[in-house]
């Protein structure tokens, strides 16, 4: 062989999503440090990683509503957030490392459907 030939797992890129704007005070990120993910138990058959999550998303207020942070989906808000504040294509696809237009453009619509949304809201209350 040549040396040409890479496995499934080395040609895949490890990518790490960016974490969304929150509050990191050094209490909060000192204590998250401190939590031991892997041992215990947790309440309603929840293992004790999603009880320490929501544990955090507690601490820093980002529990309910609709600044409600979801671990999975920090990627998709990060880039949302982007695409509302007016970031242009090539910074949403530089901080969330997608290639393909297309996906950038899932975001700016996502935020065009909220600025849309916010905006009917206020033709009907006036």
């Amino acid at each position: 062989m040549n040396g040409s030939f890479k496995s499934e797992s080395q040609r895949r890129k490890r990518r790490t999503p960016p974490v969304a704007k929150i509050d990191r005070d050094r209490e909060t990120w000192a204590w998250l440090s401190a939590q031991d993910c892997r041992s215990g138990t947790a309440d309603y058959k929840v293992g004790p990683d999603q009880t320490a999550i929501e544990t955090v998303r507690e601490r820093i207020g980002v529990m309910r509503g609709a600044k409600r942070l979801v671990p999975h989906g920090r990627r998709y808000t990060a880039a949302v957030q982007l695409a509302e504040a007016g970031c242009s294509d090539a910074l949403v696809q530089a901080v969330t490392g997608n290639r393909a237009l297309a996906m950038v453009q899932k975001y700016w619509a996502r935020a065009d459907q909220k600025r849309q949304s916010k905006r009917a809201q206020q033709v009907r209350d006036s």
